[in-house]
Parts: structure tokens; sequence; C-alpha cells
């Protein structure tokens, strides 16, 4: 990002321009899960009240967004037209027809997706100076606590509700759903808003 207010040093240089890049590790197919939510609803309003399951759509049109057009970068990644299983499929049942590739996202899938997440995060924290003296639940309940974060309320809910009896123990939040009731007791969460711009720290006061 350009920063003309600042300048940095590099070496034994000065640039005029003081402003940085920041990288972060993510997963596509994280990315991707909004997307395909509302691709699979598309015009079928029948979805509302659980009698249809969607709509099966092709790539060009799930990663078409006026309001977001570099997500087109992810079609490439996740539905390559070379290979006869794209990543897609591991949360999206599939279909092909006339040589073209049609996606619907599938709940079961996504919700065993994210929970493996919620497992390797919690095993990759281990050792973590954020999470020292916490038994496996509670490591469990801080990843969980990360990724729904990073997801729409109904399917942060969805995650929480599957992954109940691997947590410490869980109560009901203010929002009738389930969540940890010892949360405010864990290490902080870094501060990441989610889509309603409210961060882990405010959702831990209401709970």
């Amino acid at each position: 990002k350009n920063n003309s207010s600042s300048s940095s040093s590099s070496s034994s240089s000065l640039l005029a321009d003081g402003g940085i890049y920041t990288c972060v590790p993510v997963d596509p197919l994280m990315l991707s899960i909004a997307n395909l939510e509302k691709a699979r609803v598309g015009s079928n309003k029948r979805m509302s009240d659980g009698a249809h399951e969607g709509v099966f759509v092709d790539a060009d049109t799930i990663f078409e967004d006026d309001e977001f057009p570099d997500v087109r970068i992810l079609k490439d990644i996740l539905a390559p037209t070379d290979v006869a299983a794209p990543p897609l499929a591991r949360i999206c049942e599939t279909k092909v027809s006339g040589g073209v590739a049609f996606f619907r996202l599938c709940d079961k899938r996504t919700l065993a997706y994210l929970v493996c997440k919620v497992r390797s995060g919690a095993e990759r924290l281990q050792g973590h100076a954020c999470v020292q003296g916490l038994d496996a639940s509670e490591r469990r309940a801080y990843a969980l606590d990360l990724l729904t974060d990073l997801l729409a309320p109904t399917w942060a809910a969805r995650l929480r509700s599957v992954m109940q009896a691997e947590l410490p123990y869980t109560g009901t939040n203010s929002n009738g759903g389930p969540a940890v009731t010892h949360a405010a007791d864990l290490p902080p969460v870094p501060n990441q808003r989610n889509s309603t711009g409210e961060d882990a720290a405010e959702r831990r006061k209401r709970q």
C-alpha cells in the first residue's frame, strides 16, 4: 500500500514511500464459502424453508462478484479444468455436463472440512505461548474461536453445534446458539473482526 506521508530505510537507502505489504497464509477454500453459499441459493426461494438443497452452478458463476471482482482468481485455483477432482469437490457436490463441471455447496462436507481445520489448528497451537496451560479441549475451543471469527454467523453457529462434544463444556449464547461458556477465561484471541464488524473480545463479553 502506498503511503506518501512516511518513509522507510532499506540498507543505506531511504525510500520515499513508507508503505508496506503484509501477507498471511490463507486457505482459498475458506474464502470460497460465502460465494458458494450465495451461488447455490440463486433464485430458488425454497432453500429458506429447507425444501430444496440449492442449485448447481458453474465456476464462472460462483466466482463472478461485482463487489469483489478479484475473487475470480479463486476459479483457477479451486476449479481448474485439467484435474478430475478439483479442490472445490472437498466441500461441494459436483456434476459434469457437456464437459463443464457444476458445483453445489454441501453442508455435510463443508462442516467436516471446518471441523478438520479446527482440529489441525488446535494441534498447531500446541506449545505456543498463547495456549500455555490449556488442555486439548481448551485448545480446540481457542482454535474454534479463531476460525468462527472468519465465518458468517450461520456457519459459525453450525460449526459450534457439531463440535459441542469436543469442547470443555457448552452453554447458550445471546443468539440462542451453543457457545463455550468459559471462553472469557481463555487467552485473548487476536483482534479480528467478522462480517458484522464485531471483534472476538466484544463477542466474548456478550457470552
